[in-house]
């Protein structure tokens, strides 16, 4: 739960969230390492989803 009164994985955090960047599920991306919390949720409102454990090699994206 965060100052709202309410969080992830509740449906109404990740509408807020879209709310407040003014965005539709469309265009944007969640990523973590919860399934329940930060994959399946966010799925069910049509956001892409990516589940990341482990350790994660860092990488550097080069404007063409």
């Amino acid at each position: 739960m965060d100052e709202h009164g309410f969080g992830k994985p509740e449906e109404r955090a990740y509408r807020h969230a879209l709310q407040a960047l003014d965005a539709d599920p469309s265009e944007v991306w969640m990523v973590g390492d919860n399934l329940e919390w930060e994959v399946a949720a966010p799925q069910r409102l049509g956001i892409y989803s990516i589940c990341m454990t482990g350790r994660a090699k860092a990488f550097r994206l080069t404007p063409k």
